[in-house]
């Protein structure tokens, strides 16, 4: 797949309403937030979002108290970003266009955020590596990313087609691995909780076993969490 495709992906797209909306307007993406705003160690500082979109989350964790920089591969998303909240003088967001694969950033973040994008991206390896080199003592990388059985998900697969972005999939173990290789020396796993949703003990039931499935394999359609600091 090409780095063409991850920067035309938002010309082609379909529902370009949802890069206006995203990601207030499902709950499934900003339980997402809140579970990586609790993953964060460090609650204010510069953080940096790698492959950042059209700047939901960006947004978010600027209004949280950080001083962000919000990065795309592609400017049309940046530029979309930039439209949808440089008015607010309550944040600080630096948008920019870049490639995660070639930054040059020394030292200069507290957090890095990566969610569901380092799936997009050939080289994986160098990205956590650069993502490590831009990090001050202590910092830490938050990863959000979809598990292996995004490899063979419809929607990925049909995304491939349709934009010819790159579609991939991780372990837990895979990403621990890389993680640990690159020089991270805590590197965490996180579950989100058990949503219990009142008093149906058959939802109950089906949290408790995702949570538990979680641990060991894979859930479709949950996240990887992990915490890497530096």
């Amino acid at each position: 797949m090409t780095k063409q495709g991850e920067t035309r992906y938002p010309l082609l797209f379909d529902d370009k309403e949802h890069f206006y909306t995203e990601p207030f307007g499902k709950a499934s993406d900003l339980r997402e937030f809140v579970d990586i705003q609790v993953m964060l160690l460090h609650k204010k500082g510069r953080l940096l979002e790698l492959g950042a979109g059209s700047g939901g989350f960006s947004y978010l964790f600027a209004k949280c108290g950080f001083e962000v920089t919000s990065m795309d591969i592609s400017q049309h998303m940046s530029e979309i970003a930039k439209n949808r909240f440089a008015k607010d003088g309550s944040v600080k967001i630096n948008f920019i266009t870049g490639d995660m694969e070639d930054i040059s950033f020394d030292k200069e973040f507290e957090a890095i955020v990566i969610h569901d994008a380092l799936h997009h991206c050939p080289n994986y390896r160098l990205v956590i590596a650069n993502a490590f080199k831009s990090l001050k003592n202590g910092g830490e990388l938050i990863l959000a990313e979809p598990s292996l059985l995004h490899l063979i998900s419809p929607h990925a697969r049909k995304a491939v087609k349709d934009y010819t972005v790159t579609e991939l999939g991780f372990s837990r173990f895979q990403l621990r691995r890389i993680l640990k290789k690159t020089g991270f020396k805590a590197v965490r796993n996180f579950y989100p909780g058990i949503e219990s949703y009142g008093p149906n003990p058959l939802i109950f039931l089906a949290n408790l076993l995702k949570v538990i499935f979680n641990r060991f394999a894979f859930f479709p359609g949950e996240k990887i969490l992990i915490r890497a600091v530096k």
